[in-house]
């Protein structure tokens, strides 16, 4: 679900205030949630943050690539051992997907 995009400020106070969905199910397929991060709001830089995110485990350090003005939250799954992606969605698109309500809409 494409939601309008968040400003930095705006990204950081939700991000915080969806902090304890860390450690819970990710997906059906077994997958942890290891970080719920600010990241760029376009697919392809969520991409390149993923990427980042990846290599580097931190998504502070990941994000600091990024100067755009636009935002969004991700749910993040924890890799796999071997993982070359990093597998992860938009905060909306999580919380629709398992039936959470939110109000930050």
């Amino acid at each position: 679900m494409k939601r309008k995009a968040l400003s930095l400020i705006q990204a950081k106070a939700i991000c915080r205030d969806f902090q304890h969905l860390v450690g819970k199910e990710f997906d059906e397929n077994g997958k942890i949630i290891e970080c719920i991060a600010v990241s760029p709001y376009d697919d392809i830089n969520k991409w390149i943050f993923s990427q980042y995110f990846l290599e580097k485990r931190n998504c502070i350090d990941a994000l600091k690539y990024y100067a755009g003005p636009y935002y969004d939250i991700l749910v993040i799954a924890a890799p796999q051992l071997g993982d070359k992606i990093c597998t992860y969605t938009d905060l909306s698109s999580y919380l629709a997907d398992n039936g959470l309500v939110s109000d930050f809409e």
